[in-house]
């Protein structure tokens, strides 16, 4: 496959206008390749809703930019493959899911032809052999898309230079994440406490009274706070809504005593209510390295468990 070259030269062929760009055709040196490519025109969320699979779907609209405002394209097909994250065996190979022609294409926006496509997870899993008991949160759908003009050239990730997914909005390859959505829960001003106040030599991992935080939404199942570690250092923590339990990224504090710094781990993954986010906990371990930090007899630090209570404000 040769790589695309495409140069917007549209003032070497049409005196300068108002017209809409996006309609006219893209023109290329004799000497260049004549390329092409699908461009995103809009789309939803990339993921699907493990608690809600016989409904879950992804959908998105792209158009074909080539010379001719799409009318190069001959077949644009979509291969899928299925990558386990989640320590399982089932990983499946790629396999062709749709081909689509110019029978299924029609003018978009933007005045190219394109096409939107539907992409139901019930058809995907059935196509490689998935059932709704061997995906996870955190697995992830691979798909992978090819252009073929009427000349018999075919475009792909493979064989395209930067611009084209970059600032030209090509869209060729994608993933949808297999998750549990939010919505608005887990989100705003909570009360953190300690379950059982920790103790150590260098005093409370996040103070004597954590105090008031704010979740955020980092993407619809992630919410990010800042604590302050042993109440005063900035700290962000990651809390993952993994579906049936919340997962917590290891912690890095500023805190050293020559040896690296001090880490805060999870120890157990605590369960979470979908219809109330009035309250949760999180259980972590203080001192998953210690940093070379010691206590008054001189002895490491050791790690040590605590629990953080969140309370809706």
């Amino acid at each position: 496959m040769k790589k695309i070259t495409l140069y917007l030269s549209i003032l070497l062929l049409f005196p300068l206008s108002c017209r809409d760009e996006d309609l006219a055709p893209i023109a290329i040196p004799e000497k260049l390749e004549k390329g092409a490519f699908p461009r995103i025109l809009s789309e939803t969320v990339r993921e699907y809703n493990i608690r809600d699979l016989a409904n879950a779907k992804y959908e998105y609209t792209v158009d074909f930019k080539d010379v001719s405002g799409g009318k190069e394209i001959a077949r644009y097909e979509i291969f899928v493959r299925f990558q386990d994250n989640t320590g399982g065996t089932s990983s499946k190979a790629e396999k062709l899911w749709k081909t689509f022609t110019p029978e299924n294409f029609s003018p978009q926006a933007k005045g190219n032809l394109g096409l939107t496509v539907v992409v139901p997870f019930n058809e995907i899993a059935s196509l490689l052999g998935l059932t709704a008991a061997d995906v996870e949160y955190g697995d992830r759908f691979q798909f992978r898309t090819v252009v073929t003009t009427k000349d018999g050239r075919t475009f792909s990730s493979a064989n395209t230079t930067p611009d084209i997914p970059g600032a030209l909005g090509g869209f060729f390859d994608f993933s949808i994440l297999m998750t549990c959505p939010l919505g608005n829960l887990y989100t705003g001003s909570y009360r953190v406490t300690y379950k059982t106040p920790p103790t150590s030599a260098l005093g409370a991992p996040f103070g004597a009274n954590p105090g008031n935080v704010t979740l955020t939404a980092s993407t619809s199942s992630v919410r990010t706070l800042t604590l302050k570690h042993l109440g005063t250092t900035n700290t962000t923590v990651t809390l993952t809504f993994a579906c049936n339990e919340i997962r917590v990224g290891t912690i890095t504090t500023a805190r050293t005593c020559g040896q690296g710094r001090i880490t805060i781990a999870q120890g157990a993954k605590t369960p979470f209510s979908f219809t109330s986010d009035a309250t949760f906990e999180v259980e972590l371990i203080d001192y998953a390295t210690n940093g070379g930090c010691r206590d008054a007899k001189g002895d490491l630090l050791q790690p040590t468990p605590f629990t953080l209570v969140f309370t809706k404000n």
